[in-house]
Order: structure tokens, then C-alpha cells, then sequence
């Protein structure tokens, strides 16, 4: 297969890994290109087609793990044997399991103050990237921790102690896929489907439709200049098992939660043994003064589950 019959177009929706993918599948599908066939090196295709080699490189590592090519090492990629059968390519994989590159993003798509995106035009892609290869080139092929790396969860207990006066052992840190991740745990480990919970009324949406996905019902909340309403909660769903808020800078209304509320809502989750879901996501920015307390500091009877995030910062 020549390199030109790849016809990738920058116009189109589909990332230009999965077109790269997608053109592959259909060559080894349609006969172009035959068991034992070797194809171009992620350096050389790269240069070719004028990509980053990162894009290529996700494009042949599909291909490699879903077994239609076979990596050689020195003696480079070739089509995996076997494959003599397929007489369609694929259904392309759906983009959620092999997110795009960043960089493959149109400027115009990112919409001014949108949620849940940091300043991408700001992030250090190059010291990132220098950073990883250099991890990735002395990593040890062992089954990792599935709390996370332990050397990453202590410097983070050490964090939240001086930064946020959150007195915690690095046993108690739980490195998860970004906050998704961290609703994941917590529902899998204490929530049942079904259960009920108060949520802030406007919302965070992303947690919103996460929480109503792992089936759980939401109650929603008021929010007012001094946050959420907790009387309100407590007069028409006081029976909760969780509440889940955003009280140092409320999303998306940006106000803070007030003290007597906060203690308020410490108060019911210890009367109703229920779980508080603390959202402090930008917690190390303000326009004035010091960043506020977060609620876990004036938690003392183990209700608030504290969870963080690295997206702003980095």
C-alpha cells in the first residue's frame, strides 16, 4: 500500500490517528496489504504525512494491540498473519476509548470559560512530554498499586496538610482518572443504585449525568450568595444518604459556602450518617486574600470524602 492511498483529510471530524487506523484496517481487510507485509516506521510515516509522531504512534499501537499488525522491534512492523478471513473492515472504535490528541482539537471548538476544560493553550506539552518518555524509558514492568503510584500519594498528603489543613496518611489518597473516577469509587465502594442524595441546584452537569448513570437519584438543592441551602435540604429530603457540593467556589455560580452552612451540613451527614462528596477543584486560586478552608478541614467525624484535582494547576 502506498503511503499516498492513506488520503487523510484534516477537514473531516474524525481524528487523524483514527483515520490512519481506520485505512489500515481496510488495506489488510480488502488484500492491499498481506501477511508478513512490513509497513512504514513511525518515524518515517510520520515524516511522510507531516504528523506528530504521537499521532501516528496511537494509530500503530491500536492496530498492534487489536492484533492486526505485530511490532518486530529492529526489524520493524509487519501485518500480522491470519487475517485472511476479514472481508469488511471493522466498525471504527468509538473515539471514547482512544480520546484524541489534544493537539487534534480545533482552537474554534474550545468555547471561552467552558467547564471542565483548563487552559490548554497554557500547558507545558513539551516539558510534559520530555517528562514522560524519560518515566516510560525507566519503567518497571511490574503490576502497579491500584491506589496509585505510593511516592505521588505521600507528596500529596503532604499537600493538603500545609496547603489545605487536611490532616491524612498517604493510605487514605486514592489516584483516580479525574473526577469521574473519583464518583466512581466512591459510588462503587459506599452508594447503591437507588439511593438518594442532594445535589446543587444549578450544578456541576458532568457529575450530575454521572451520578444519574450509576443510578442514583438526585434531589436538587437551592443555591443562594451563601451557597447551598442546607435547610432546604433538610426539609425536603433530610433522609439522603450523600450530598455532593462544590464549597470553596461553587460551580457554576462561583460563590462560597458560608460557615454556619457548612457546619450545617456537617451536622446532618453526622445525624443521618451520610457521605458529603467535597468537590475542590480550584481550590489553590483567588482573586483576594487566601484561599478558603475546604470543608474536610472541619470535618472531625469522617463524613466529607475529599476530592481534588491536578487539570488547573499543571
Amino acid at each position: 500500500m502506498d503511503i499516498q492511498d492513506l488520503n487523510l483529510s484534516r477537514e473531516q471530524a474524525t481524528p487523524l490517528y483514527l483515520q490512519i487506523y481506520q485505512r489500515y484496517c481496510h488495506a489488510i481487510a480488502s488484500g492491499a496489504l498481506n501477511a508478513g507485509d512490513r509497513v512504514p516506521s513511525v518515524r518515517s510515516l510520520a515524516s511522510e504525512l507531516n504528523l506528530a509522531r504521537g499521532t501516528v504512534e496511537m494509530a500503530y499501537q491500536m492496530l498492534i494491540g487489536e492484533g492486526y499488525l505485530i511490532s518486530r522491534g529492529a526489524a520493524g512492523t509487519v501485518v500480522a498473519a491470519g487475517l485472511n478471513r476479514l472481508v469488511e473492515a471493522p466498525p471504527s472504535p468509538r473515539p471514547a476509548a482512544a480520546p484524541a490528541p489534544v493537539q487534534g482539537i480545533p482552537h474554534s471548538e474550545i468555547l471561552p470559560f467552558q467547564l471542565g476544560v483548563p487552559a490548554l493553550d497554557l500547558f507545558p506539552r513539551k516539558s510534559w512530554a520530555r517528562l514522560a518518555t524519560r518515566h516510560l524509558r525507566n519503567m518497571e514492568m511490574v503490576t502497579p498499586d491500584p491506589a496509585g503510584h505510593p511516592a505521588l500519594r505521600r507528596a500529596i498528603a503532604t499537600y493538603l496538610g500545609i496547603s489545605r489543613g487536611i490532616r491524612c496518611s498517604h493510605e487514605q489518597v486514592f489516584i483516580t482518572v479525574g473526577y469521574r473516577g473519583a464518583l466512581d469509587l466512591v459510588c462503587r465502594a459506599l452508594l447503591r443504585a437507588g439511593d438518594l442524595g442532594w445535589f446543587e441546584e444549578p450544578g456541576y452537569f458532568h457529575a450530575r449525568q454521572f451520578l444519574q448513570q450509576a443510578g442514583l437519584r438526585l434531589h436538587p438543592v437551592p443555591v443562594d450568595m451563601h451557597g447551598m441551602d442546607v435547610s432546604q435540604g433538610e426539609q425536603t429530603a433530610d433522609e439522603a444518604r450523600f450530598a455532593v457540593v462544590t464549597p470553596t467556589h461553587q460551580s457554576p455560580m462561583g460563590v462560597a459556602l458560608s460557615l454556619p452552612r457548612r457546619l450545617a451540613l456537617l451536622e446532618w451527614a453526622e445525624r443521618r450518617n451520610a457521605w458529603i462528596i467535597e468537590d475542590d477543584y480550584d481550590s489553590e486560586f483567588r482573586y483576594h486574600g487566601r484561599p478558603l478552608p475546604p470543608l474536610k478541614s472541619l470535618d472531625h467525624q469522617g463524613r466529607v470524602l475529599y476530592t481534588g484535582t491536578f487539570s488547573k494547576v499543571l
